[in-house]
């Protein structure tokens, strides 16, 4: 999860905090709709019980324009898209949404840590409507992904 670097965030907790303090007022950019960035950013709503608008975007280029720029806030992104922008100071990472801590950005906490197994548990709600993870295809559960069979879904 990338944020602005001119707001007062650090983590995950800040930035719950952050957003019931300015409920509605906070904008999270969407790389496009129903990806797995665009599920988290719904996930992070219900389970942080913040509310934000999210912002749809024609990919994820104009989408981190934006949030360098300060028209937006957050950004929930793979690692590799926003990690160059985080080491040069242009944004900031406070989280990443897999099960474990990202071994390029070891130091960020994971969404786990804050709302529990509720990303797994709504992979396996997604498996339930005939959404699953590329690894359940291969012989191996979508559940058992890193990731809790959010990321690279396709239909059946």
């Amino acid at each position: 999860m990338a944020i602005n670097k001119n707001l007062p965030i650090t983590d995950i907790n800040s930035l719950i905090a952050y957003a019931k303090a300015n409920p509605g007022k906070m904008t999270f950019a969407v790389g496009s709709i129903g990806s797995a960035g665009h599920l988290s950013t719904e996930l992070l709503k219900r389970a942080g019980g913040i509310d934000y608008l999210v912002v749809p975007y024609k990919g994820t280029a104009p989408a981190f324009q934006d949030l360098i720029g300060g028209q937006i806030d957050g950004f929930i992104d793979p690692i590799l898209g926003s990690l160059q922008y985080h080491k040069s100071g242009m944004l900031r990472v406070v989280a990443v949404t897999s099960k474990n801590r990202a071994a390029r950005a070891c130091h960020r906490r994971q969404f786990g840590h804050r709302t529990g197994d509720q990303a797994a548990a709504a992979g396996r709600r997604l498996a339930g409507r005939g959404v699953r993870h590329r690894a359940a295809r291969a012989g191996t559960s979508g559940a058992a992904a890193p990731c809790g069979g959010l990321v690279r879904c396709r239909r059946d």
